[in-house]
């Protein structure tokens, strides 16, 4: 019984320091008519301390008016089952008018 209780605890904490995130970023640009948006995943290691660059230049040739970076319910399951290896992020860039 002592075990149980030890092993639903663990568990209760580690769902609850488990989140979501979303982070909105405006770059001052008016977006592009039509809402023009790329979304892409973000590969992030070791708890999002070692991560790659997100190149937009091909989808987004003016720039971009809005990057919005979040890390969604899947995102946090691998990161958990990986251990914080591999934590995934997702990206949509809002391309500019220009």
């Amino acid at each position: 019984m002592r075990r149980r209780s030890a092993l639903a605890i663990a568990l209760t904490t580690l769902l609850v320091t488990t989140g979501c995130y979303h982070q909105v970023v405006p770059t001052g640009a008016s977006p592009a008519p039509g809402n023009a948006a790329v979304t892409k995943t973000a590969s992030l290691y070791f708890y999002g301390l070692v991560g790659a660059e997100v190149d937009t230049t091909a989808d987004c040739p003016r720039g971009a008016a809005v990057i919005e970076t979040q890390q969604t319910f899947v995102n946090g399951l691998l990161a958990l089952v990986t251990l914080g290896i591999y934590t995934p992020q997702t990206v949509t860039i809002t391309c500019a008018a220009g």
